[in-house]
């Protein structure tokens, strides 16, 4: 995982608009990984800290790995006066973290940018023998939603579609867990947006111009069109699934 310039001037709308994790999904990992107030996490490729602040004041330290500034530092202003929270200039294959010191690996979102065969190799070094690591994403149920959002990525309203080929080649997620299979579980629930968080969220990606540049008039008023379709009273309410990949990995 390198340093990315896609998210620097987007890190606010990130922390601000991302949708969050299941509660479910992250009260499985406590209750699956045995977490407590003795346990050290890593969060890797940890942004803002939307996946690091489920972790905070429940485990003794937590290590939130990211490379882009912007984004650290947007963590480092939320959680500066938290103890157990450590921010460091660190990518998926160099931590900077000490050999078999971490109980939990946690990765979100991030995963997508990680170079798969030395991300594995720092995983197995900085994790502790029978130690975990957990893998999170999420996406939409409503397939209509889907639909209409995916013909927004068009370049003639500000998408860049020539990130995609800088990430690395992808690897299947049980990869990380070598000889040994994880379990998926998937936790489902709704979301109510409102136009602000519609599009601040879409501003949010990496792939979606910086408000101040001229073709984002054009950026707004489409994703303005697709939200007046799929609102009802100003809002917009939608099925999202928190998925989860955890398990021991025979690194």
């Amino acid at each position: 995982m390198g340093k990315q310039k896609y998210y620097y001037s987007k890190a606010k709308n990130y922390s601000k608009y991302r949708l969050d994790y299941s509660k479910s999904a992250i009260d499985f990992i406590f209750n699956t990984a045995n977490l407590n107030q003795q346990s050290t996490v890593a969060d890797i490729g940890s942004g803002t800290g939307i996946l690091s602040k489920h972790f905070l004041d429940k485990v003794h330290d937590v290590y939130a790995i990211e490379p882009d500034n912007d984004m650290r530092i947007v963590a480092e202003e939320i959680f500066e006066k938290n103890k157990s929270f450590h921010s460091i200039d660190g990518t998926s294959d160099q931590t900077h973290l000490s050999d078999n010191s971490i109980d939990l690996i946690c990765v979100g979102q991030a995963i997508h940018w990680f170079d798969p065969n030395p991300t594995k190799d720092e995983f197995a070094r900085i994790l502790k023998p029978n130690g975990w690591l957990a893998i999170l994403w999420y996406e939409t149920n409503d397939t209509n939603l889907n639909r209409a959002y995916t013909q927004l990525r068009d370049m003639n309203i500000g998408w860049d579609n020539s990130i995609e080929p800088n990430r690395p080649p992808k690897k299947p997620l049980e990869y990380y867990f070598g000889t040994n299979n994880p379990q998926h579980k998937i936790f489902t629930e709704d979301f109510i947006e409102i136009w602000e968080g519609f599009l601040g969220s879409a501003y949010s990606q990496s792939f979606a111009p910086n408000p101040n540049e001229i073709i984002s008039q054009k950026f707004e008023q489409e994703h303005k069109k697709m939200f007046n379709k799929f609102a009802v009273d100003g809002k917009i309410t939608f099925s999202y699934s928190t998925h989860l990949v955890i398990g021991q990995p025979s690194l």
